[in-house]
C-alpha cells in the first residue's frame, strides 16, 4: 500500500521522515529526489531509492511512504503536514536562495515576494493546503507546531488514524530538532513557530494576508493578522488609471485567485479571484469603474465572467475569440462601498484552462481573465 507524506515545502515533512526511521525503522521515498545523494544525513532520514512505479508499490501488502510537495493527483491515503504559511515561505525562500546570494537582502525579498504571489510553486502555499485538505481520500492533517512540541504523540496519532500499525523499535532517544540542525544547518534551519517576524517585512506581510488570508483564517492562524484598513490600498482618484502590471502602484490590492503581476497586468488563476480598491472619502456613490481586461480563450472557446460586490452580481459578460479583450464599465452600488471607502470585487470564471491543458506549453495555471488596468470614472 502506498501512503503519501505530503506538504508544502519547509513544513516538517523531513522531520517526520526522520522520526519514522528512528522510531519504526521505516525508510521512506522522496518523489522529488528518487535517487538520494546526501550522505551526511541519508541514514538518519532513511532515504530509499524510488525505482519502482507507484502503482506497483500500492499493490504490495506492506506500507510504502512517499514524500511529495506536489498537488494531489493519485488517490492514495496521505499524512499532510501544514505550517503557518509565513514561516513556511520565509524558510523556503532562504532554502532555495543561491548560496552566493545568501546575504543579499534584496534578492531574498524579491524571491519571498515571488513565493507569496506565485501559484506555480507546488500550487502556492494556499493552493497546496486547500488541495490536500479538500481530498475525499483519507488524509490526516498534522500541524507543524504540534509536531515539534509533541513529535511522538503526533506521529502515533497520524499513523493510527490512517490505519497503519507498526512496532516501535526506539522511543528512548529521539533526535531533537536542534540535533538535526547541527547535522545540516541549511536543511534544518530554525524549526520554530513565529520565525517569520524576523524575516518578513510589513509590506510583504500585508501582501501575504491579501493572498493567503482566507486559508490562514480557515486553519486558525490568526496571530498578527492585519486590520482590514491595513490591507486596503491607496484611494483611487477620480479619472485615475491604475495598471495592474509589475510596474503598477498599490491602489488596487490583489487578493486570492491572482497570479504574479506581469508587465502588462495580472491573470486570474482558478475559478475565483478577489481584488480590493479604495474609493476616496466623500466621493459620490454609486461609482463607476472601467476595467481593462484580456481573456485566455485559446482553442476557440468562450469564457463567462461574473463580477460580484457585497454578495450581488454587478456585472457579467462573455469573452469570445471575436471579443477576447476590451474595457468593461462596471457600476458599483452604494451598499458595496463600506464606511472606509473599501470595495471588494469577486470575479468568477466559468471554465478557466491552463496552457498545458491545451497543449500550448508547460504552464499549468488555470487562466481566466487578465486585468490590465482599472480606472475610476469621473462623477
Amino acid at each position: 500500500m502506498l501512503l503519501w507524506l505530503a506538504s508544502y515545502p519547509r513544513s516538517g515533512n523531513t522531520f517526520v521522515r526522520v522520526l519514522l526511521k528512528q522510531v519504526y525503522g521505516i525508510s521512506t521515498y522522496d518523489l522529488h529526489e528518487p535517487n538520494p545523494d546526501r550522505p551526511e544525513y541519508e541514514a538518519i532520514i532513511g532515504n530509499a531509492t524510488l525505482d519502482t512505479p507507484l502503482p506497483v508499490l500500492d499493490r504490495d501488502d506492506c506500507y510504502h511512504i512517499v514524500k511529495s510537495h506536489n498537488l494531489p493527483e493519485e488517490d492514495y491515503p496521505a499524512i499532510y503536514l501544514v505550517r503557518d504559511g509565513r514561516d513556511a515561505l520565509v524558510s523556503y525562500a532562504r532554502f532555495v536562495l543561491p548560496k552566493q546570494q545568501a546575504e543579499d537582502r534584496d534578492e531574498y525579498l524579491k524571491l519571498l515576494r515571488h513565493l507569496i504571489e506565485t501559484t506555480g510553486s507546488y500550487g502556492g502555499w494556499s493552493g497546496n493546503v486547500r488541495a490536500w485538505m479538500a481530498r475525499r481520500t483519507p488524509t490526516v492533517v498534522v500541524r507543524f507546531d504540534d509536531l515539534v512540541e509533541r513529535p511522538l504523540d503526533e506521529l502515533r496519532r497520524a499513523l493510527a488514524t490512517i490505519g497503519m500499525r507498526a512496532p516501535e523499535k526506539n522511543v528512548g532517544d529521539l533526535p531533537r530538532f536542534a540535533d538535526l540542525q547541527k547535522l545540516g544547518p541549511h536543511f534544518f534551519r530554525k524549526g520554530r513557530t513565529g520565525a517569520w517576524r524576523e524575516e518578513m517585512p510589513d509590506d510583504l506581510h500585508r501582501l501575504f494576508w491579501l493572498r493567503h488570508g482566507e486559508t490562514m483564517r480557515a486553519l486558525g492562524y490568526l496571530d498578527a493578522e492585519p486590520a482590514p484598513a491595513e490591507l486596503a490600498g491607496k484611494p483611487i482618484a477620480a479619472g485615475e488609471r491604475v495598471t495592474l502590471g509589475s510596474g503598477g502602484g498599490n491602489s488596487v490590492m490583489l487578493g486570492p485567485g491572482w497570479g504574479e503581476r506581469e508587465e502588462w497586468g495580472t491573470w486570474s488563476v482558478g475559478r475565483r479571484a478577489l481584488l480590493r480598491l479604495v474609493i476616496p472619502r466623500g466621493s459620490a456613490a454609486p461609482v463607476d469603474i472601467d476595467l481593462g481586461y484580456r481573456s485566455f480563450i485559446e482553442g476557440g472557446r468562450a469564457l463567462n465572467v461574473t463580477c460580484r460586490a457585497a454578495g450581488q452580481v454587478i456585472s457579467s459578460w462573455t469573452c469570445t475569440p471575436a471579443e477576447w479583450r476590451g474595457t468593461r464599465a462596471i457600476h458599483i452600488p452604494p451598499e458595496a462601498v463600506n464606511a472606509e471607502g473599501i470595495v471588494n470585487l469577486e470575479f468568477e470564471m466559468s471554465e478557466p484552462k491552463s496552457p498545458a491543458d491545451l497543449g500550448l506549453g508547460q504552464d499549468t495555471r488555470e487562466l481566466g481573465i487578465g486585468i490590465e488596468f482599472i480606472r475610476l470614472a469621473r462623477p
